[in-house]
């Protein structure tokens, strides 16, 4: 997916991809996926890095920062997981639904946004903590993110089934320290939206669109 924004200086161009859909992602059962994003712009956005931060079904996850140096080489930034440890990852992977009558079950976010990627893009400048700077031996603190995959069954799609959760943990690349990220002013926040379905489902809304457009 690519947005282009027209400015003073000349456009800027922000991109995210999950996959490659056109419209709907296919979620299937323990299939792992990554995001990756990129962005160009004029020259006053040269020295600047780009924030992703993504949203599963709602729930935020890590954020991931593109450096401009990155940029500069081609590079895409890219997500994969939720960092546990310094050099290990739970997996972003897609699996299977539970349903419930019990609306204390589930979280009002989960609710809101239920079979969405979300990944907003931010571009600003990055650094370590200050209190990371003070102390070259201080070390990342690692959080316990829980996705639920239990929806309320007024919330779910008839036939769609997927969820996205957090795989079991697997080696990563180290991950020693977390930077400050303070937004550029007057720059665009751009947002993406994926959605994602089961097989099952997004076969069969194929099927329904092709008998509709050969009627």
């Amino acid at each position: 997916m690519q947005i282009t924004i027209d400015c003073e200086e000349g456009k800027v161009i922000m991109e995210a991809l999950i996959a490659n859909p056109k419209c709907w992602i296919t979620a299937r059962e323990g299939e792992a996926f990554e995001i990756h994003w990129f962005g160009s712009g004029p020259n006053s956005y040269k020295d600047l890095d780009i924030r992703a931060t993504p949203y599963v079904d709602g729930t935020e996850v890590d954020s991931g920062i593109l450096s401009a140096n990155e940029r500069k080489q081609e590079q895409s930034g890219w997500l994969d997981g939720y960092q546990v440890s310094e050099d290990m990852a739970r997996p972003f992977q897609f699996g299977t639904l539970e349903l419930t009558d019990d609306e204390n079950m589930v979280p009002s976010t989960r609710s809101g946004a239920p079979y969405t990627i979300r990944v907003v893009l931010e571009w600003g400048r990055s650094r370590p903590p200050k209190t990371r700077r003070k102390s070259k031996n201080a070390r990342r603190s690692f959080g316990n993110l829980s996705i639920t995959n239990v929806l309320h069954k007024k919330h779910a799609l008839v036939g769609n089934f997927a969820s996205v959760t957090l795989g079991e943990p697997v080696p990563s690349e180290p991950m020693l320290e977390a930077l400050d990220f303070v937004q550029e002013e007057n720059t665009p926040t751009v947002e993406f939206i994926f959605r994602y379905g089961s097989e099952s489902r997004l076969a069969g809304l194929w099927t329904k669109a092709q008998e509709f457009l050969t009627k």
